[in-house]
Order: structure tokens, then C-alpha cells, then sequence
């Protein structure tokens, strides 16, 4: 797969497949061009902020075959897109969900795997300073509850302790 940028109309995924009868004999080759914008359209996928990034990868080769820079269609992942290759190895099969960190920033990413054509379409975004500041939040008020449950269970026996040894007195 090689990858084109058309004048108006975008990045040009051009592939060739053979072709074969039932035998399993040649009969040609089937030249395609596919416009990348098209794809992502058809998909549903147009509405971007400014600070995501649509990725194609070519499994077979662990290239670019899309990225909204054109200068890195065609590099290899793990020079393109620093800290996702770990995070890319785990998006083998089907299609899901996870997080990476890369240069002091928290990534998110959305994956989806086109087994037919062994690429993975991905949508890396940022973590708004907002979600982690909440999620930090969230992890300071988990780390008060679980010291109070702590303590609790440390004071409860002495305090039950106390309030028996008061009622066996009186009884």
C-alpha cells in the first residue's frame, strides 16, 4: 500500500490485490485507489477536535497509512506516534479501548481492527487536563475512604471493648 495526497481531494490509499480462479491459478491484478476522507465518512467519522488524530496502520508493515500529518504516512509506529507502540501491541483483535502515556501527557485510544485488510483504524486523543485532575481528585477521596475504613476497624473492637466491660459492670 502506498499512500498519495490527490490535488483536492485528499490522501490516496492505492492498493493492489492478485486475483485468482478457483484453482488458485493468476488471472491479474486489481488496482484501487481509495480516498482516505471517503473512508472516514462512510464510517461516520468527520468530527474531529483539533487536538485528535485519525490514524490508519497497516498491520503486515506496523506503518502509517494515514495520519493528519502527511509528512508521517509510511514511518513505522514507533517512530511516529512516540509511546504508542506498547500500547499498539495490544490492539491485536477486534476493537476496544485504552490509555497511554507518552512525553508526560496521557493519551486515549479508540481502535478498530479491519481484519479482511490487516489494518487498524485508531483514534488517539489527549486526556483534558480536566479528566485528570478529576481522576486525581477521585483517587485522593478513595485513598480518605480506605484510611477511615481502616481505622474504624482498628478502633471498633477497643471501643466495643469499653462499652461491654461499662455494661457488664452495671449488670
Amino acid at each position: 500500500v502506498t499512500t498519495e495526497i490527490a490535488p483536492g481531494y485528499g490522501p490516496i490509499l492505492r492498493t493492489a490485490r492478485r486475483v485468482t480462479d478457483p484453482a488458485g491459478r493468476d488471472l491479474g491484478f486489481v488496482l484501487a485507489d481509495l480516498e482516505v476522507g471517503r473512508l472516514l465518512e462512510q464510517g461516520g467519522i468527520t468530527d474531529f477536535d483539533a487536538q485528535e488524530q485519525p490514524v490508519l496502520i497497516d498491520r503486515d508493515q506496523d506503518r502509517l497509512l494515514y495520519h493528519p500529518s502527511a509528512s508521517l504516512v509510511g514511518e513505522k509506529i514507533e517512530g511516529a506516534v512516540p509511546g504508542f507502540a506498547t500500547a499498539y501491541a495490544r490492539t491485536a483483535t477486534g476493537e476496544g479501548t485504552l490509555q497511554y502515556v507518552a512525553a508526560d501527557s496521557e493519551w486515549l485510544v479508540a481502535y478498530a481492527n479491519l481484519p479482511k485488510v490487516h489494518w487498524t483504524f485508531a483514534l488517539l486523543s489527549p486526556l483534558s487536563p480536566s479528566v485528570v485532575e478529576v481522576r486525581r481528585a477521585g483517587l485522593l477521596n478513595l485513598g480518605f475512604i480506605l484510611a477511615a475504613v481502616v481505622v474504624s476497624l482498628a478502633l471498633g473492637p477497643i471501643i466495643i471493648g469499653r462499652v461491654t466491660a461499662s455494661i457488664r459492670r452495671v449488670t
